[in-house]
């Protein structure tokens, strides 16, 4: 059931990560709490945080992406407008700041670039730059960075594709990517197993590979080992594993290419978990689908399971 976060604080954006939590108020201020550990809540390294804590440092933040032990944001700033932070985990070089230390405050990653999209994964960062393309970094044990290589980036890297587009927005799963043009078309690289791509065949791509032309979406999101899109009228495709019921249905058990979901429920938006998925209709009503926790909290009990229909959340007001 839904709880209010302590504090009274009024965020304008929110973003999740495997185990912390980091939001951004209507001023721009950026707040996390959770686990803290590797410093992913911002406030340092080593104190887990029960409520919300300012992060570290005097800097405004517009957009902001949690990953599994890491978190990145853009800034708000007069010379460095739209610049990318990152803060937490760094084994992989996923906080793009040549380094591979763990930092407990936000350090700019590498570069003058200018990002108005981002997304954080497990071990990677992707970032759609304001000309229209796409720098990722991190691990690439999968081709995750689409960069035409299989060897990790502490810097931004560019990704590799054969045509010419713009890109508008970009999301991550665990070692996946893909990312949306200005044309709804959607490209997808990294780990295939499950067919979270969506091209038709399993196998990972170390270069981002076209979905069918003939789908053009407004929305993507992918999760773990699936990805799910929004066309514009409101229907939801879905590919890759459903394991956990992220399609909304027991069944098919996956799909390597995108297939039609949720029938009879048409959303504005949608984002995806490890293990779960959340929409929002039109209305602002929204729903949840999948691995979606237990009633004692516990990741391990036994009632924790796969709820393959949407059910409507609860309103907490």
């Amino acid at each position: 059931t839904p709880v209010l976060v302590h504090g009274g604080i009024g965020f304008r954006q929110l973003a999740a990560g495997s185990h912390h939590t980091c939001g951004v108020d209507t001023l721009g201020t950026p707040y996390c709490w959770g686990r803290n550990d590797d410093g992913q809540a911002g406030t340092g390294l080593g104190s887990d945080r029960s409520y919300p804590v300012q992060v570290t440092g005097r800097v405004r933040m517009k957009a902001i992406s949690a990953g599994a032990q890491h978190t990145c944001a853009t800034i708000v700033h007069w010379e460095h407008e739209d610049r990318m932070y990152c803060w937490g985990h760094n084994s992989h070089g996923q906080l793009g700041n040549r380094e591979l230390r763990h930092s407990g405050t936000p350090a700019p990653a590498f570069g003058t670039v200018r990002y108005t999209a981002l997304a954080a994964g497990n071990r990677h960062t992707c970032g759609v730059t304001s000309a229209g393309t796409v720098n990722c970094w991190g691990a690439n044990e999968r081709g995750q960075l689409g960069n035409g290589s299989l060897t990790n980036s502490n810097v931004p890297f560019p990704i590799r594709v054969t045509r010419r587009v713009a890109f508008t927005g970009v999301t991550v799963g665990a070692t996946h990517s893909c990312a949306l043009t200005s044309e709804g078309e959607v490209y997808c690289w990294g780990q295939n197993s499950a067919g979270q791509l969506g091209i038709g065949k399993r196998g990972y791509s170390i270069m981002p590979q076209r979905l069918d032309r003939s789908l053009r979406f407004a929305v993507v999101s992918a999760g773990g080992d699936a990805t799910c899109g929004v066309r514009r009228d409101g229907v939801v495709y879905c590919w890759g594993s459903n394991a956990a019921g992220q399609f909304g249905a027991a069944s098919p058990a996956g799909s390597p290419t995108p297939v039609p979901v949720l029938s009879g429920i048409a959303l504005a938006s949608l984002a995806l978990g490890d293990a779960h998925a959340c929409g929002l209709k039109e209305d602002g009503s929204a729903y949840c689908w999948g691995r979606l926790g237990s009633r004692s909290g516990s990741p391990d009990s036994p009632d924790e399971k796969a709820n393959t229909s949407p059910r409507r959340t609860l309103r907490t007001r």
